[in-house]
Formats: structure tokens, C-alpha cells, sequence
């Protein structure tokens, strides 16, 4: 998705705290000296990960709503890799409403950014090193793909950076 297609006052963005912003390095695209760079979570590379579903507006059942991340299919019980370095802030099972399915939430320091929060959703498993305050590093193992709370085996990635939910494909 184009930044051209999120249109202002756009009723798919109204109410909603969105700051469409593009990490500098985000997936090694090419940032300045010493800028955070991030690795796409399955292949571990700069090499895009295969993408089914793209941050924003989309048809979900039949019905509008909004996106707040990317989704990465693959085969169920693949290894999902940490993106950056960084700590992990929440790790586990499902607990509605605040968590909709296993997941893990990580914190990078990103060199220009600050603090980015990577969210990683629909997991079959979380690595046993993924524990409140453990520090992870680019490329760990954090977990299995899989398809908690979800109709098919994808990962769910979000970038966050306070309320905001940071567009994270390298098409910007």
C-alpha cells in the first residue's frame, strides 16, 4: 500500500490515533549511518517476507475495518526471528480483551525512533528464552508461526511507537 491511498479524513482513519511514519532502515532499506536497521522476521534477510494482508484500510467478513500490521503467511511451526535487538516487555496465551491470541511484544531501541515496540500475533508456541526483561537479540528464535485466534498460519507484525501504529512495509 502506497502512503497515496490513505487519504486524510478518510472515515477508515477518523477516530483512530495513526501516524503514518517510515522507520529510517526499517528492514535494512537503507537508512543513514548508524540507524537501526530490522531484518523481516521469517527469512531472517533484508528479503522481503511473502505478504498477504498490508497496514490499512481492508475488507474483513464482508465488512470495512483497519489493519495494524502485516501479515506473513507461511507453514505452521516455522521459526519467527526477532526483527532488532531489543528486550522482551509481554510474552504468552490469549487473554482477552488485552491480548486476541499467543503473541510476543518486544522493545527495540530504535537509534532514531527511540523506543519501537514490535508485537508478533498468532503464534503456535513462544521460545522458552522469551521471558518479561530477557534480552533478544536480531535473528533469536522468538517463537513458532502459527494460527492462534486466526482462520490460517501467518505471523501478524505490528510496529508501535506510543499510541501509533507505524506502517512498516518498505513500498512507502
Amino acid at each position: 500500500m502506497r502512503i497515496s491511498s490513505l487519504r486524510h479524513g478518510s472515515r477508515w482513519l477518523s477516530g483512530r490515533t495513526v501516524r503514518v511514519a517510515a522507520l529510517i532502515g526499517l528492514f535494512a532499506g537503507g537508512g543513514t549511518a548508524g540507524a537501526t536497521t530490522y531484518t523481516w522476521p521469517i527469512s531472517n534477510s533484508s528479503t522481503p517476507d511473502a505478504m498477504n494482508t498490508s497496514f490499512g484500510p481492508r475488507v474483513n467478513n464482508s465488512k470495512w475495518d483497519f489493519h495494524d500490521g502485516i501479515d506473513l503467511p507461511g507453514a505452521c511451526g516455522t521459526d519467527v526471528r526477532a526483527v532488532a535487538d531489543g528486550s522482551v516487555v509481554a510474552a504468552g496465551d490469549a487473554n482477552p480483551p488485552t491480548w486476541s491470541s499467543r503473541h510476543v511484544l518486544i522493545k527495540v531501541n530504535d537509534s532514531s525512533k527511540g523506543d519501537v515496540y514490535v508485537y508478533y500475533f498468532h503464534l503456535q508456541s513462544i521460545d522458552a528464552a522469551m521471558t518479561v526483561g530477557a534480552a533478544v537479540s536480531q535473528g533469536q528464535v522468538v517463537a513458532k508461526l502459527g494460527k492462534d485466534d486466526a482462520t490460517y498460519c501467518h505471523l501478524h507484525l505490528e510496529f508501535r511507537q506510543g499510541n501509533s501504529q507505524l506502517i512498516t512495509e518498505k513500498t512507502l
